[in-house]
């Protein structure tokens, strides 16, 4: 595809030439799969029409929510020098209404004294009582208990210290954990069985760069994943980090940093952290829960959802926004207690079957019970049962009752208490969940289709009983996604899961040694030639998206083909990278046009190649194209993020601030940038030059120059540098040259980014560097930033 020049501020965008193919015939997918629903959305900031009773002025900060017999429980921190724990309660995470404990105020699950300033309460169901910890005013925390989730949460600790937000973790071996902010990372605790602390851990890379806030610890599918946030709640940049383990969680090297998941600095959805994850309401999705910052005083916030996405130890938030969110899907059945059954002989069951992959779902109270799914007739149906603390899963066929496999409970539960069943099922592997502990996992019991249900006792009264047909994440491959996608959430149905593809595992072969950058343990999509995955996709507004992959580098001119919805299939080769030491990269393939709405988006191998991920972003159909000496304001075509003065004939950014102006939009890919600065006075510790590629600036009092996304391009009176900026995984100065700057004259910068390559040029030739990002970014502003240093500037112009 190719592009044109474009001049900042014109409205008129052309496109010229696309590289169709013809040797490969168009793909009927309409014929196939038929037209993609449109999705239901909500608006992702949960205003007092969605949550009422929220703290005035205060918001829904610090959200947790929990999920119990089949309803989500919502609880946030306590407005300053107030008492009482607030919450609402919801079925669909969309919906909520106020949850009162018996004998007090409407809306509280609490009014203990230890409740005031009560910053970010947590909530887990331990055999049969309700648990919350919370942190008063910040200063140690105290253990409170209910027997309902709605409370009243009733005071049993005092205040045993470990400092603030505290969350609660329960591994599939029994033992219960918490977790707490540090300035030094997260650290794990172990309870004792009688609920007192026992030893602890910091654990290691599970920092953002300084004070790490809001843990939560999700275990799925076996690998734990450790969300996290920092560093301030009144900064724009405020975010979520997560890293992963798949061994040992008790050990202080456990864990691997993963990427940033949410940040976003505009100006109506900033801020966003402090989350906390939970199943989705079709019992195989996962979202995560967080606020966004309204404004710095009170600190006033909204309650936030996202859906996550997974490969392997690879989890990211698909699209995060203010608008066009979709809505999370039901699950398939549902009954909310016996009376929605149907007795058929000793079986109470659900009115219709599962398929052939499927998740179930149990909630009861007694013994003696059993849980049925994949029946089909009073002789062949599985089971599971609890039996003097032992759990057994059996299989009856033609009347023959088989054990297939038994695992023993190490403590004693209450079964009088509600407790719950969930199985999932897919391609003979079974997995069965004891109170959401992952109990039995076999991987060789072929099951059937069919009903769910019960055999139950005199004793056992039955609860939220639902199933979906879906298990093991395939609820992502039929997602619409907006934004990011993982490669193995294609699109999942017999059309495309017969073409041949091939979910490779990444591991690191030693071939790149210490320059190994792929997701271990997460996974590859293969294509042969001809092969192709089909994705499902939506865009908010009609236009040219560009298109990101990640992938690894021996696949560099090869050729993919995109094929939108029955459109015409393009061609596109993958880019050489320019830096041959790191084995993935990210690379900018070229161009689509979609309109606003749904589409089937298909790969297609041309080549035999293998990719990570992909996104899409808004993009353009022209190359910038600006100049302006800068004697004045600019009116048209620029944006002043924060204060700029004029002096000199220039833009003069004052010395002891980060001084931030944007020029055109953040579409922009490949550039080059010429401009004249000069330093005003001497300056060996602050900088000023340009940024390439921008996003999420933040400027609160604990931000610094790394508190953006882009590449910062400059000087001071001791350097030139290019670095990579993106907070806490910034490299400062990662291609610098050491030589006398002088201050008080005009010194000429150029700088050329071209895919994954930067160079810079001062005064023609007496400082150049290169810098190859091998995951970067691709897209994104242009604009003039300063570190600190007093700084004027002139002659900006912006070509291809």
């Amino acid at each position: 595809m190719k592009k044109i020049n474009k001049i900042l501020l014109s409205t008129l965008f052309l496109l010229t030439g696309c590289n169709d193919v013809n040797d490969i015939e168009t793909i009927k997918i309409f014929s196939h799969l038929g037209k993609i629903e449109e999705q239901e959305t909500f608006n992702n900031k949960f205003d007092e029409t969605k949550i009422p009773g929220q703290w005035s002025e205060y918001g829904v900060g610090d959200p947790f929510v929990y999920r119990f017999n089949g309803r989500y429980y919502l609880y946030c921190s306590t407005k300053n020098f107030e008492t009482g724990v607030r919450g609402w309660v919801s079925d669909d995470l969309i919906n909520w209404e106020q949850l009162t404990g018996e004998g007090l105020e409407t809306g509280y699950v609490s009014n203990d004294a230890c409740t005031t300033t009560a910053y970010a309460p947590e909530v887990i169901y331990y055999d049969g009582y309700f648990y919350m910890l919370q942190s008063q005013g910040g200063n140690g925390h105290y253990l409170l208990k209910a027997d309902k989730p709605e409370g009243p949460f009733i005071k049993v600790k005092d205040n045993f210290g470990e400092s603030i937000d505290g969350s609660f973790f329960l591994d599939d071996d029994e033992q219960l954990y918490m977790l707490r902010a540090s300035n030094t990372g997260i650290r794990l605790i172990k309870f004792n069985d009688d609920l007192s602390i026992g030893v602890s851990k910091n654990l290691d890379n599970t920092q953002l760069g300084g004070w790490t806030e809001g843990p939560y610890l999700l275990k799925r599918d076996g690998i734990y994943y450790l969300t996290y946030t920092g560093n301030n709640v009144i900064s724009e940049g405020y975010r979520v980090g997560y890293s992963y383990a798949t061994g040992e969680l008790f050990d202080r090297s456990a864990f691997t940093e993963g990427d940033t998941i949410l940040l976003s600095t505009d100006t109506d959805f900033k801020g966003l952290g402090h989350s906390s994850t939970v199943l989705g309401p079709d019992l195989d999705s996962y979202y995560i829960a967080y606020h966004n910052l309204n404004s710095s005083g009170g600190p006033d916030r909204s309650f936030n959802i996202s859906r996550l996405s997974f490969s392997g130890t690879e989890m990211c938030v698909d699209y995060a926004s203010l608008h066009n969110n979709y809505k999370p899907k039901k699950a398939t059945f549902i009954a909310q207690d016996e009376t929605s059954l149907t007795k058929e002989n000793n079986f109470i069951l659900s009115n219709i079957e599962t398929s052939n992959i499927f998740t179930s779902e149990y909630n009861f109270t007694g013994d003696n019970t059993k849980f049925i799914f994949s029946y089909q007739n009073n002789d062949n149906y599985a089971y599971v049962e609890i039996n003097n603390k032992t759990l057994n899963f059996s299989k009856v066929e033609n009347g023959q009752t088989n054990l297939i496999t038994s695992e023993s409970l190490k403590k004693n539960y209450d079964l009088n208490k509600l407790h719950t069943i969930r199985i999932a099922y897919k391609d003979n592997k079974t997995s069965i969940y004891f109170d959401n502990m992952n109990k039995i996992t076999t991987l060789d019991t072929s099951l059937a289709k069919g009903k769910i249900g019960y055999i139950k006792s005199n004793n056992t009264n039955i609860y939220y009983t639902a199933f979906s047909n879906v298990a093991f994440g395939t609820s992502s491959n039929d997602e619409v996604f907006q934004q990011k996608v993982l490669a193995n959430n294609y699109y999942y149905s017999s059309f495309s899961k017969n073409s041949g593809l091939i979910e490779e595992k990444i591991n690191d072969d030693d071939e790149y040694g210490d320059y190994f950058n792929g997701k271990l343990n997460s996974y590859d999509l293969k294509l042969s030639k001809k092969d192709y995955a089909i994705y499902r996709m939506s865009v908010s507004e009609d236009g040219i998206y560009g298109l990101d992959f990640i992938l690894d580098q021996k696949y560099a001119n090869k050729k993919l083909i995109i094929q939108v919805d029955e459109n015409k299939p393009i061609r596109m080769t993958i880019p050489s990278s320019n830096d041959a030491s790191f084995q993935y990269v990210k690379s900018y393939i070229g161009d689509i046009n979609l309109s606003k709405g749904s589409h089937y988006i298909t790969i297609i191998g041309d080549d035999e190649i293998a990719f990570h991920s992909f996104e899409i972003f808004k993009s353009s159909a022209s190359w910038p194209k600006f100049e302006n000496d800068l004697s004045s304001y600019v009116s048209k075509g620029a944006k002043y993020i924060n204060s700029w003065k004029l002096l000199d004939n220039g833009h003069y950014a004052l010395a002891g601030n980060r001084n931030l102006m944007y020029f055109g939009d953040g579409t922009f890919t490949d550039f080059t940038l010429e401009v004249d600065i000069k330093l005003v006075g001497e300056t060996q510790a602050n900088t000023c030059g340009v940024i390439l590629r921008a996003n999420n600036p933040a400027f609160a009092s604990n931000d610094t120059m790394a508190s953006i996304q882009g590449y910062y391009c400059g000087f001071n009176n001791s350097k030139t540098f290019i670095s990579k900026c993106d907070y806490n995984h910034s490299d400062i100065d990662i291609s610098a040259d050491a030589l006398k700057i002088n201050s008080d004259e005009y010194h000429h910068l150029k700088v050329v980014i071209r895919n994954n390559h930067i160079s810079l040029d001062l005064d023609n030739g007496k400082s150049k560097l290169e810098y190859s990002d091998s995951i970067g970014f691709s897209h994104g502003n242009i604009g003039l930033y300063t570190d600190g240093a007093a700084a004027i500037y002139k002659n900006i112009k912006i070509y291809h």
